[in-house]
């Protein structure tokens, strides 16, 4: 910020910490996000509880980076050679005794992108036809929310009722998909948002191996959802919210039994508020400063009592929050909503976030001590495990009438998980979840995680993500000798049993069985209600946007810019009297060269004679024909 005042800085470069002379210099904290993040989209209005306490916020280390307008550009480059050179040339040309002579070693950086002014306008613009191929300036953020009903929701029943969801009769387990930082495809959060998403999943394998025989009267199902953009103003789940509230949620019911569409087969029920019991959140959970958790408890009824009392009896170390708000997170907007909502906020901070580099490119496996390598015994792994089992141990003492098994998670799987969310694209659960002729399997795989950012359109990150939930949460269908003739007949037959049905979603996965180095050569049909539904915001659908007032803050208007192309270059500049020299030289050059060819072209006749003509056989200027 300083540099930036003094008007001298018309660039940054920074060098990345995973090699070279940089390699592991980390800063003690760093976070590119405000000290009271979502701020403008919390349930509270005034000032101190949205930030907990002004005096001790959410997130002190906040540098409030996001959210400058940066007017010139700020490049990370993490390959190590070019670092290095950029460093060599700098101390050759512009340090010590030469830093006072020419040339000096000079950087240009482009980044210029095409919107302008805020989402409103660029938007606006977007949308306005002025030629036969319109300029695009900017997209809405979008991508997929998943969700998955640990019991199957077939709205028709056998008997031909329809089959309605009881009110406050589902327990929802929810975390958020996303992370941001000021650098594009490097958003890769450890703590947040990678613990709660594992922990999530390996949660819902644990109920789902306990066998649910049963529920008791109350409950009807337990409900897992993944969000995605909650780190800008919640956007998914704004938008889950705004689907429940227009009767879209899983889907249009009201036009599928106008349409005959899906019916055939089988379509879940309507699910809006009214139906959810209570709201279990999770947030950030490594234990990298220390194993105690803390729970955030906000209308708290005889449900959320007995899931702490519960956790409580566990083996982890459970304490109760010493404040009386909620720390931002997605349980604010369905509050906004309906205010009555029971939520239980599970997370590894009391009063401010533990994890110094929230929302930073700092936030990753190195600085949380994490290594896949390092097998199923390392702390953070039997952490998230004892997490995992303790609220699955709790939701199925509170749910379940009878089971077939205590719920346990399974570290195994969590350190799997770890690996290709936040160490490597090129894991082993990624080719056990992949399918045939799809990623992993076509194509150079690189060795980083992808990024968890939502973007313009849906991601790897989030694929994935869905692959391995439905991987975790399926059951496998056996399919006839008939049906796979070969790899591609055998996925074909599969996916075919998605059509005219809502109630599962069947995916062809490659399985653990099926593939080796040089590739896969089979794969297995799966069967799950794991889902996915859109992640973008209610302000940009056609019948709202162009009314909507984006003032209100109602829905969050979040947008990407279409950018030019992005480069960079390394060259000597040399010094103003050269480069003076050369203008001088080219424009005297420019200045003579004007007479001199209008010389040439008055005298063009004269010192270009024309050449004699060929006389033809037949006595024309028609030239002869030449035998080759």
């Amino acid at each position: 910020e300083k540099l930036k005042n003094t008007g001298n800085v018309n660039g940054v470069i920074l060098p990345g910490i995973k090699e070279g002379k940089w390699k592991d210099k980390i800063p003690r904290a760093q976070s590119d996000d405000i000290p009271c993040p979502n701020q403008d989209s919390s349930l509270y209005s005034d000032l101190e509880s949205r930030c907990g306490s002004t005096q001790r916020p959410w997130n002190p280390d906040g540098e409030n980076l996001l959210w400058k307008n940066w007017d010139f550009p700020i490049f990370l480059i993490n390959d190590g050679n070019t670092t290095a050179k950029l460093y060599d040339c700098y101390a050759e040309h512009n340090t010590g005794p030469e830093a006072t002579t020419w040339p000096l070693c000079s950087v240009e950086l482009k980044s210029p992108m095409y919107a302008a002014k805020d989402s409103e306008t660029c938007y606006r613009r977007s949308n306005i036809i002025v030629s036969i191929e319109p300029q695009d300036y900017c997209e809405p953020l979008s991508d997929y929310n998943l969700y998955y009903f640990q019991t199957p929701r077939n709205g028709t029943q056998p008997d031909g009722r329809s089959f309605v969801q009881k009110e406050k009769s589902v327990a929802v387990v929810l975390a958020r998909m996303d992370a941001l930082n000021i650098f594009d495809k490097e958003e890769v959060g450890f703590d947040s948002p990678t613990t709660g998403i594992v922990t999530l999943i390996a949660t819902a394998q644990a109920i789902k191996k306990a066998l649910i025989r049963s529920y008791k009267p109350d409950y009807e199902n337990i409900m897992f959802m993944l969000v995605h953009g909650e780190s800008l103003d919640y956007i998914g789940s704004n938008r889950i919210v705004y689907d429940m509230m227009q009767e879209d949620f899983p889907m249009k019911l009201s036009k599928d039994l106008q349409s005959n569409g899906i019916l055939k087969n089988g379509t879940q029920a309507l699910f809006n508020l009214t139906n959810i019991k209570y709201i279990v959140e999770l947030g950030q959970l490594a234990n990298t400063q220390s194993s105690e958790m803390y729970y955030h408890a906000h209308n708290t009824n005889e449900d959320i009592i007995g899931i702490i009392n519960r956790l409580s009896a566990s083996p982890l170390d459970i304490k109760k929050s010493t404040r009386t708000v909620l720390p931002p997170s997605s349980s604010h907007t369905f509050l906004k909503k309906m205010p009555d909502i029971p939520i239980l906020f599970i997370s590894n901070f009391d009063q401010q976030y533990s994890n110094v580099y929230f929302h930073s490119i700092y936030d990753n496996a190195l600085v949380h001590n994490y290594k896949y390598s390092a097998g199923e015994n390392q702390r953070i792994v039997q952490h998230l495990t004892q997490i995992a089992t303790a609220l699955a141990d709790a939701l199925v003492f509170a749910a379940a009438a009878d089971t077939q098994s205590t719920p346990k998670a399974d570290p195994g799987i969590i350190n799997s998980m770890l690996e290709c969310f936040a160490e490597t694209r090129n894991c082993s659960l990624y080719r056990d979840v992949g399918r045939p002729r799809n990623f992993p399997y076509v194509g150079i795989v690189s060795d980083e995680p992808f990024a968890q950012y939502i973007s313009v359109h849906s991601s790897f990150h989030t694929t994935m993500t869905k692959q391995i939930f439905q991987y975790f949460t399926a059951d496998v269908v056996e399919q006839e000798e008939e049906e796979c003739g070969d790899v591609d007949s055998c996925q074909k037959q599969c996916l075919m049993r998605n059509k005219d049905q809502m109630v599962y979603r069947y995916q062809f996965m490659v399985g653990p069985d099926c593939h080796n180095q040089t590739g896969a050569f089979c794969g297995v049909c799966y069967k799950s209600t794991v889902f996915e539904k859109l992640a973008r915001s209610p302000a940009f659908e056609p019948d709202v946007w162009k009314t909507y007032d984006f003032t209100s803050n109602e829905y969050p208007t979040w947008t990407e810019s279409y950018w030019k192309s992005i480069s960079g270059r390394m060259f000597l500049q040399p010094s103003p009297a050269i480069q003076h020299t050369t203008l001088a030289i080219g424009l005297t050059l420019t200045l003579l060269s004007l007479p001199l060819t209008y010389f040439l072209q008055k005298k063009s006749s004269i010192i270009f004679e024309d050449g004699a003509s060929v006389t033809g056989a037949a006595g024309s200027n028609t030239p002869a024909p030449v035998a080759l």
